[in-house]
């Protein structure tokens, strides 16, 4: 439906309207196969992702606790080891986008016949496509974060009197 949007400047020449017509139109061209492409995938980006904030996690405590009170510090760590955990799922993001973005023919007949038509046709690099956008939206989570700590820490102060 994003790629729907992005193509059509016009709703009449839409693919499609709305999310459940979305899910109409794959139920019916697709089966039921279509509406779960890539969801296979999903599992091992999940335990490759428990592994990497069980393995990372002391580590970022440890940091954590050098940085107590000094609230910049703390949010750089967390972006750095929120990136790394986002870079290391990365490419099965990649291959979960790429299944699921298919319109009409299927391109990939199963996950790893797509994991190695994306590493022999475009490279490992292709894998990483769009992770700086990736890493500059945590950054701007922490930003926001710390934005929002700040103002409530003003209005807090000022509920309570305190200068």
């Amino acid at each position: 439906m994003a790629n729907d949007v992005i193509t059509s400047s016009n709703s009449r020449e839409r693919q499609f309207n709305g999310i459940f017509d979305v899910y109409r139109k794959t139920l019916k061209s697709d089966g039921i196969a279509g509406v779960y492409r890539g969801f296979n995938v999903m599992i091992p980006k999940i335990a490759v992702l428990r592994a990497v904030t069980a393995v990372s996690k002391p580590w970022q405590k440890f940091l954590l606790h050098h940085f107590q009170g000094i609230v910049l510090g703390r949010a750089v760590v967390n972006t750095f080891y929120a990136s790394c955990r986002s870079m290391a799922i990365y490419p099965l993001d990649t291959v979960i986008r790429r299944m699921m973005m298919t319109s009409g023919a299927v391109k990939y007949r199963h996950s790893l016949h797509a994991i190695t038509c994306i590493f022999y046709n475009e490279g490992v690099k292709s894998f990483y496509s769009g992770a700086k956008a990736q890493i500059l939206a945590l950054a701007v989570y922490q930003v926001y974060g710390l934005c929002l700590r700040y103002v409530v820490g003003v209005l807090r102060r000022k509920n309570t009197g305190d200068k």
